[in-house]
């Protein structure tokens, strides 16, 4: 179902900003390192959040099919 790979890559795609964002905050504590914190906390949430989204796509899809499969039956 082409719902569920959307959601899929979605999701990569959250989880690498997640890594990205995380990958700059710990060089936040590096000295001398340019760093915007506040930014990285952004990335961090939003990165979450889309993730929470795919995650609930993925979820209704699959209801949906579950429903679909239950009529034909």
């Amino acid at each position: 179902m082409r719902v569920l790979e959307v959601s899929r890559v979605g999701m990569q795609l959250a989880e690498r900003q997640l890594d990205q964002a995380a990958s700059n905050l710990a060089r936040a504590s590096v000295p001398g390192a340019d760093v915007d914190v506040a930014k990285e906390i952004v990335s961090l949430q939003t990165a979450k959040a889309a993730n929470a989204a795919n995650v609930a796509v993925a979820r209704t899809a699959s209801e949906v099919m579950g429903t679909l499969v239950d009529m034909m039956i």
